[in-house]
């Protein structure tokens, strides 16, 4: 199960939706151990490397959800491409949702979403984790779901 960061779950309680969170960020796909909390600290350069960064086009701009959930889960904006180029070779392990300039530092006030990557049983599905520079990652479905009682 993905984790949200104290500054989403304080943007849920009291502010906004996860729509309105989410909305404007990008998509980060690092190697290394995943951190056990989305308020944490990565180690660039050492521990943990970004491989891709998905974004609208591919451009650097924020992404966006749908704006019409249905039974508790809502999906990416069907008109948006997300995309990125793989930056660096290495196996893809976790990915944060964060801000376009979000600097991987400690910061409980950021609104960051973080979860497992893999092939199967995995928070973002991917059809290979092995990751090659220069080659384009797409994600063309997302659905970010709230259980819901029965």
């Amino acid at each position: 199960m993905f984790k949200i960061s104290t500054g989403l779950a304080n943007h849920l309680m009291a502010s906004g939706s996860l729509k309105a969170g989410f909305d404007g960020k990008v998509i980060r796909i690092y190697s290394g151990p995943e951190p056990a909390s989305a308020n944490a600290a990565l180690t660039l350069g050492t521990t943990h490397t970004v491989l891709c960064v998905l974004s609208k086009d591919g451009g650097g701009q924020g992404l966006k959800l749908d704006g019409t959930p249905v039974s508790g889960i809502i999906k990416k904006d069907s008109d948006e491409v997300w995309r990125g180029t793989i930056v660096a070779n290495g196996v893809a392990s976790f990915f944060r949702v964060g801000d376009v300039n979000d600097t991987d530092e400690e910061n409980p006030l950021l609104v960051r979403m973080q979860g497992s990557v893999g092939t199967v049983n995995a928070d973002f599905l991917v059809s290979n984790v092995t990751m090659v520079a220069g080659e384009e990652q797409r994600c063309d479905s997302c659905n970010i779901g709230i259980p819901v009682g029965a």
